[in-house]
């Protein structure tokens, strides 16, 4: 799917970018803050059902956090609207907002760093979350249209940590 324009976030020790296959976005270890971001300027999304192939990595316990997967409403700002996939800590999660306040969910046993289809299901008012086409989350959401986006973020990193997304398509 074509995503238009894109838009990127970074710093001396990160990057975003796209190398023909995947959509990248990796920030480097040893460094005192890192964001990497990669996101939709003028394409819009609304309600629909989508899926991404992705891989993740971050150090379990480590002081950063990676969005493999999701759509906001501004980027950068979660509380103005957000659907997304959350890997913090080692840890992963599903977001989303409603009525300006964002809500989180744990997601049991998950190993992002082999490839994985995450995919929303996106539809007026709520959205269904599901990992290899198994549904595991609904939330309630207020976002009526948002764009696309990936996005690493760390402080102090032990070791390098990524997102990388292909295969993202609307079905």
């Amino acid at each position: 799917m074509s995503l238009g324009s894109l838009g990127t976030r970074s710093d001396f020790w990160s990057l975003g970018y796209y190398d023909g296959d995947c959509y990248v976005v990796r920030s480097k270890p040893h460094c005192v803050h890192s964001i990497a971001s990669l996101y939709s300027m003028e394409k819009r999304f609304r309600a629909g059902k989508y899926v991404a192939t992705v891989r993740a990595y971050c150090t379990p316990g480590g002081p950063e956090r990676i969005f493999p997967f999701g759509f906001e409403n501004h980027h950068g700002f979660a509380e103005e609207g957000i659907i997304s996939f959350l890997l913090r800590h080692g840890d992963h999660y599903v977001m989303s907002s409603f009525n300006g306040e964002t809500y989180e969910t744990k997601l049991p046993q998950q190993d992002w760093t082999h490839e994985t289809i995450l995919g929303i299901d996106w539809g007026v008012g709520e959205v269904t979350f599901s990992v290899d086409g198994e549904d595991l989350v609904t939330h309630r959401t207020d976002m009526s249209e948002g764009s696309w986006f990936i996005e690493t973020i760390g402080c102090q990193l032990p070791q390098e940590i990524y997102a990388y997304q292909k295969g993202f398509d609307k079905k």
